[in-house]
């Protein structure tokens, strides 16, 4: 989760299925959580980032029944922009920042509006395990 400085949440637009969602992916084998999520943060908005703590940690089946599928865990970061212009890529058709009272339609797949605001909430406590 990356804030600007009025507290907005960057998000990027699936260029597939046009819903928005946290920036990230799977991890690549052979590279740290914070190193993938680095890299991914990069890839769809072209910010380069700095970690700054794990905020959440979601069980898929149980917080996004979509997966039932399809098990993994999902780790969300709280994460500082330290240089870069948002860009798009080919995974992403737009990235921009959002108010939390106006989320645009989510990929509950990747993130649910709950998790985005409990994220918030939490940005700099105790990590959440679900």
């Amino acid at each position: 989760m990356i804030l600007d400085h009025n507290d907005h949440i960057l998000l990027v637009e699936d260029s597939k299925t046009k819903l928005w969602a946290l920036p990230g992916g799977f991890a690549e084998i052979g590279i740290s959580p914070v190193e993938n999520i680095i890299k991914e943060v990069k890839e769809e908005t072209g910010l380069n980032t700095t970690v700054k703590n794990l905020i959440a940690v979601y069980d898929t089946n149980k917080s996004n029944p979509e997966n039932a599928l399809a098990q993994y865990y999902k780790l969300i970061y709280y994460c500082k922009k330290l240089s870069g212009n948002l860009t798009t890529s080919i995974e992403t058709s737009s990235v921009a920042f959002f108010d939390l009272k106006r989320l645009p339609v989510l990929s509950t797949k990747r993130n649910t509006e709950q998790q985005i605001i409990d994220c918030f909430n939490n940005k700099n406590g105790k990590t959440i395990i679900e």
